[in-house]
């Protein structure tokens, strides 16, 4: 599954989401675009690298700030029970 298909993914379940407090709803859905945002700009880069290990070290190194907003992601969703 390419990063895009899990983005779409992932916007099709923020869709189908009820029940949340709408400023936490707004705030999960600009952490979204962000996402899709930082993941244009790496493709455009063409960052791909052959080595996963290697990959996985830099990561952070490279792109904190998507490192920070799935962060972000992942403590939303924790807060509202998901």
């Amino acid at each position: 599954m390419s990063i895009q298909d899990k983005i779409e993914k992932l916007e099709k379940e923020f869709r189908g989401l009820s029940g949340i407090e709408p400023g936490k709803k707004a705030e999960l859905h600009g952490l979204i675009e962000s996402i899709k945002s930082e993941a244009s700009h790496i493709a455009k880069a063409g960052a791909r690298a052959s080595d996963l290990a290697r990959t996985i070290r830099t990561f952070e190194g490279i792109h904190p700030k998507l490192v920070g907003v799935i962060d972000d992601i992942s403590r939303l969703l924790s807060e509202i029970g998901i």
